[in-house]
């Protein structure tokens, strides 16, 4: 059983990451894609498994098991909340890319300067979705700078992780069920990891709320 994370409880065989990912119905990852992972992990210093089972959950709901990279998205559909002009550069699109669909030109020149100590993401955004190790390193990038501090995360309330990444979106109204889904899958992550404890879910959306938008859904419509 090979691992690579050598403090705290972080160890990760490549049995438990693949279980993690075919367990919420995508194919089988690569050792190339469980390499990069563990790798990133040790070289953002992040080595405790609860946390990385967080990490997961989100890389594997953002690219569909590691499947996608990059957003769907042309000049026509770009949205304006991406735009930026301070920092765009002009003929580049910063649209989600990366395991971890970042966006926006200062989240790429903020990852940019993490991983390269320069700009060249702003520059060369696609560069951001090439290959796994940047796909990945970029998400735990964004990660170490934006998520793993905030109140809650060490503790493992995985709803505070979906409020720093997406709580505008899915944290109230409509899409709730969107981060509903971001838990379930964390919830099978914990289990392949083999985790003890339940997860915690509290952080993004009222439990009530999210019931509540179920039951609409459920009513007939006229």
């Amino acid at each position: 059983m090979s691992t690579l994370l050598r403090r705290g409880d972080g160890r990760i065989s490549f049995e438990e990451f693949s279980a993690a990912v075919t367990t919420n119905g995508y194919p089988e990852p690569s050792h190339s894609t469980y390499w990069a992972f563990l790798n990133s992990a040790r070289n953002f210093s992040i080595f405790e498994k609860q946390e990385l089972a967080m990490i997961l959950a989100h890389f594997i709901h953002e690219s569909k098991g590691f499947v996608e990279r990059r957003e769907e998205v042309d000049m026509e559909s770009y949205p304006e909340s991406y735009r930026d002009a301070e920092c765009d550069v002009p003929g580049q699109l910063y649209y989600g890319r990366g395991y971890f669909k970042i966006t926006g030109c200062k989240n790429y020149r903020d990852i940019s300067m993490s991983l390269y100590n320069d700009d060249k993401l702003v520059k060369e955004p696609e560069l951001l979705a090439e290959d796994d190790e940047t796909a990945i390193n970029a998400g735990f990038s964004f990660w170490k700078t934006n998520v793993h501090d905030q109140p809650g995360v060490q503790d493992g309330q995985f709803g505070v992780t979906t409020n720093v990444i997406k709580g505008a979106l899915e944290c109230k109204g409509p899409n709730i069920p969107i981060a509903k889904r971001r838990f379930e899958i964390y919830e099978k992550v914990r289990t392949a990891f083999k985790l003890k404890g339940k997860a915690i879910e509290g952080g993004c959306y009222e439990l009530s709320e999210f019931l509540k938008l179920a039951s609409n859904s459920k009513e007939p419509k006229d």
